[in-house]
Formats: structure tokens, sequence, C-alpha cells
């Protein structure tokens, strides 16, 4: 199955519809897209905006969780250099 451009967690509210308001943002953070991939071991989540910031998951609930997690701590990470 070929990536689906999706929203990270972080862009959760915001919604399919087109017409939705987006929500504030969270923490003061802009909404990042991710691109969610299916396999035979789950599914694979990257941001292609934060170079390296993947992660991984059983399900697409879980993916989404980890990468929610994994843009925090790279942003972190970047703030600290």
């Amino acid at each position: 199955m070929p990536p689906v451009l999706g929203r990270s967690p972080l862009d959760s509210e915001r919604g399919m519809n087109g017409g939705a308001q987006p929500p504030p943002h969270i923490g003061g953070r802009s909404p990042r897209k991710v691109l969610l991939d299916e396999s035979d071991e789950g599914f694979s989540v990257s941001c292609p905006g934060l170079p390296g910031c993947w992660s991984q998951g059983a399900t697409k609930e879980e993916a989404l969780q980890n990468i929610q997690d994994a843009i925090a701590e790279y942003l972190a990470a970047v703030n600290a250099i």
C-alpha cells in the first residue's frame, strides 16, 4: 500500500471535512503533516518537515501517538542546541 499523507495527532481535532476551523495550536507549536505507511508488521510514520523524525506502531493509533511523542522530543532536542 502506498504511503498516505495524513495529519499528526497534534492536528487531530482539525478533522477531514475541509471547512472546519483549525484548533488552537497545542503548546504554541504548529500542526505537522505526517506520512503513514502500512506494512505486514504494522504502521510506520514519518514527519517530512523534520528530517529523521519517524516512528512506528502495531496499529495506526499507536503509530500516530508514537509520532506525536517523537515530534515533541525532536523539537525539544532542536531547541536545546
